[in-house]
C-alpha cells in the first residue's frame, strides 16, 4: 500500500509537469492568439482566449468554428470593413500570407455577383491551404478534415522515459516507448491516464515477480 501511494505522487508529479506539452495546449493557445491579433486587431483577453483554447483542445469546436466566431463576432463586424479590407483578414488569418492580386480579384468579382461574406468565408475554410494551416497547430480545420499525426517532440519523448525509469525501474524499450508516444501526441490518452498505465503496470510487475511469488509461497506454507 505505501509503494502503491508513494508511485500515485511520482506519476501525478510527473503528469502535472508535462501537461501543456503532451496537450498541445502552447501550439493551441497560438492558434487563438493569431485570430485575436489578425481578425480583432488586438490582444487577446484571458477570458476568452481561455475559452477558445479549451473548445480546442478537448476538441468541442474545430478551427473553423473558432474562425467563424471571430469574423462573425460583433467586435469585428463593428469594425464596418470594405470588402477589400475584409478579403485581407480572411487572407491573412486563414492562409498565414498576403493577398495575392489575382485572388483578391477573383473574389471581388463574386461578392460583385452577389455572394455572400459568409460563403466567401467558406471558401477559405474548406481550402487546402487552411486545412495545412490548422494542422501545423494540430487542430481539425472542420469535421470531416483529417489532421496528420503530430511530431513527437523531446519533451514527449523524455516525459515517457521518466516513468519508465521511475516507476518501472528500468529503461524504455523501442517498442513500449513508440506506444505511449502514439497515444500521448494523437491524444488518445492524457497525460494522468498514461500514469495509471504505468502504476497498474508496476503492480502488476510486483505481484508476479519471481520473488514476490517466493515470499507468497512461504507465507502460504
Amino acid at each position: 500500500m505505501k509503494k502503491l501511494i508513494t508511485l500515485l505522487i511520482v506519476a501525478t508529479s510527473l503528469s502535472y509537469s508535462a501537461s501543456l506539452s503532451c496537450d498541445q495546449g502552447y501550439k493551441v493557445d497560438q492558434f487563438v492568439k493569431r485570430f485575436y491579433k489578425v481578425v480583432l486587431g488586438r490582444d487577446a483577453d484571458d477570458r476568452g482566449r481561455e475559452k477558445w483554447d479549451r473548445d480546442l483542445i478537448f476538441q468541442t469546436k474545430t478551427a473553423a468554428d473558432v474562425a467563424k466566431g471571430f469574423v462573425f463576432s460583433a467586435e469585428f463586424e463593428n469594425k464596418n470593413t470594405d470588402d477589400d479590407a475584409y478579403l485581407a483578414t480572411l487572407y491573412k488569418a486563414f492562409f498565414n500570407r498576403e493577398a495575392d492580386a489575382k485572388g483578391i480579384e477573383y473574389w471581388l468579382e463574386r461578392i460583385d455577383g452577389g455572394l455572400s461574406r459568409e460563403e466567401v468565408l467558406d471558401g477559405f475554410l474548406y481550402s487546402d491551404e487552411f486545412v495545412t494551416l490548422s494542422n501545423d497547430y494540430g487542430i481539425k480545420a472542420y469535421e470531416g478534415a483529417t489532421v496528420k499525426p503530430p511530431a513527437v517532440s523531446q519533451e514527449v519523448t523524455d516525459f515517457i522515459k521518466r516513468f519508465y525509469t521511475t516507476i518501472l525501474q528500468r529503461e524504455a524499450d523501442t517498442k513500449g516507448l513508440d506506444y505511449w508516444e502514439q497515444k500521448l501526441v494523437t491524444k488518445e490518452l492524457t497525460a494522468t491516464e498514461l500514469a495509471k498505465g504505468f502504476i497498474f503496470l508496476s503492480s502488476f510487475t510486483t505481484l508476479w515477480s519471481p520473488s514476490s511469488r517466493s515470499k507468497s509461497d512461504s507465507l502460504a506454507a
